[in-house]
């Protein structure tokens, strides 16, 4: 196999997935692309690069052309509302235009999308035919990237598949994400408080490490144009979730429901089918919510 590009090589994803891929028999390559440069280098070779920049990606790809890229590249809240449509729609436009142009339309990109992409108000388990769209902007610029992806490669003969991953769990979480924030309040030993929200409001989390295993089994399995929910496949309330990291804290904590942390889509439940993936590669989550829970803690004490 030729070189493996991962875009967004320093974020959270794609620290681990590079580090999966390093471990994959038959891998010969990987390059990172990201804004800024690792603290590490675990890539083969890495380009500092702003995707958006017309040229920059059939410039690099003439140079180490890509059998297989792994987009991860976007930009999510708290970020500004213009950059994330910026980045997320403009940089995927960019990439995908920039390979063709390098003459590398036959390989196959892994676009990761996003459960913000599905539409609020169900109870149901989401699948891949349930209605997207979004309900916040981050969900609406993800939405418009998965078309954007999906079309553009018909158009250029780019086999695209895109991973849909949900609330994601594990080491080095950023405070960002809901599992993040309760584990740094957990963790931080000059506070006995955990200020939370909803605490009723329910998610599927899926550890990272299971995320990055499942974005493998798309490539290697994937069918072009289709997407492909990345999940556990099961609904854990916020409640659930703080007794889990109470039950590994080192130091007992008060919780406090804090008003200013509910959001108006946190009164739903968000699950996810994962069949789909399943039957097309065999992939299944192996790590329970609880080793994960316990990793990050670990990760931080």
């Amino acid at each position: 196999m030729s070189a493996i590009w991962v875009t967004g090589a320093t974020g959270f994803t794609g620290s681990y997935l590079i580090d999966f891929l390093q471990n994959i028999v038959g891998v010969s390559s990987v390059i990172g692309l990201g804004r800024s440069q690792p603290d590490s280098a675990r890539t083969d070779a890495f380009y500092s690069v702003d995707l958006t920049a017309p040229g920059v990606v059939s410039g690099i790809a003439e140079e180490s052309p890509p059998s297989l890229v792994f987009h991860l590249a976007g930009l999510a809240p708290p970020a500004d509302e213009a950059e994330m449509w910026h980045l997320n729609v403009g940089g995927t436009i960019q990439l995908l235009h920039g390979l063709a142009a390098a003459g590398c339309d036959g390989c196959t990109v892994v676009c990761a999308g996003s459960a913000a992409e599905y539409r609020s108000g169900s109870t149901r388990r989401l699948d891949e035919k349930s209605p997207c769209g979004g309900a916040a902007p981050y969900g609406f610029s993800k939405w418009a990237q998965t078309c954007a992806a999906l079309s553009l490669g018909r158009e250029l003969g780019i086999k695209i598949m895109v991973a849909r991953p949900f609330n994601l769990v594990g080491p080095r979480l950023p405070e960002r994400l809901v599992a993040g924030a309760i584990c740094a309040q957990f963790a931080d030993p000059d506070t006995r408080q955990v200020r939370v929200g909803n605490v009723q409001s329910e998610r599927d989390f899926i550890d990272i490490r299971d995320a990055v295993a499942a974005y493998w089994k798309i490539a290697e399995y994937g069918r072009d144009g289709e997407i492909y929910n990345v999940c556990s496949g099961r609904a854990t309330s916020i409640a659930t979730l703080l007794n889990l990291f109470s039950q590994f804290a080192a130091h007992e904590k008060e919780i406090i429901h804090d008003a200013v942390r509910v959001k108006n889509v946190d009164l739903d439940c968000v699950y996810g089918s994962n069949e789909k993936l399943n039957r097309a590669s065999g992939w299944l989550p192996r790590i329970p919510l609880a080793q994960s829970v316990s990793d990050m803690l670990e990760a931080v004490s």
